[in-house]
Parts: C-alpha cells; sequence; structure tokens
C-alpha cells in the first residue's frame, strides 16, 4: 500500500464523517438498526476511519524517527474518530 501524506489521511477522515453525516441523517437509532443499507454503509466508512487512522500512526512514527517524541496512539485517534462520529450523529 502506498503511503499518503498526513494531510490526505485526514482529509479521508472528514470525508469520511461527512458521509457518515449523510447516511445517519433523519434516521432514529431504530430506523438506522433496520436499515440494511444505511448500517453496512457506516460500518464500512467507520471501517476507512480506522485505516486512515492507522496510517496516519505509520506516518507519524516515520517522522519522529530518532526524536524524543512519542507518536499518537491508535487509541487517541480512534477515539477522536468516534468522539466526531458522536457529534455528527447528534446533529
Amino acid at each position: 500500500m502506498s503511503r499518503r501524506s498526513l494531510s490526505l489521511l485526514l482529509t479521508d477522515m472528514i470525508e469520511c464523517i461527512d458521509k457518515l453525516a449523510i447516511v445517519i441523517e433523519g434516521l432514529s437509532y431504530e430506523e438506522f438498526r433496520q436499515d440494511v443499507k444505511a448500517f453496512y454503509a457506516a460500518v464500512s466508512l467507520v471501517s476507512i476511519l480506522g485505516e486512515a487512522a492507522n496510517q496516519i500512526t505509520k506516518v507519524s512514527v516515520s517522522r519522529v524517527g530518532n526524536a524524543h517524541r512519542s507518536p499518537p496512539k491508535m487509541e487517541s485517534i480512534l477515539r477522536l474518530c468516534f468522539l466526531i462520529l458522536g457529534a455528527v450523529m447528534l446533529f
């Protein structure tokens, strides 16, 4: 897999969040659970978000190199993604 720049990865994540907002717009939780297309579209988008977060970790590690800073933790990036997703679902 080719390495993408940090800005492209963040753009991918923002686009996924925008698409998630479109997928769940106007659906109640129960409607979302029963809408197979919406559910699997959301699962796919969250998977893409996770992959982008994973790649961000790899890009960050390669940039840090021998520096004494720690790269971002995958868990922190995923928490941020899910916080953003939660905020999107509220609107």
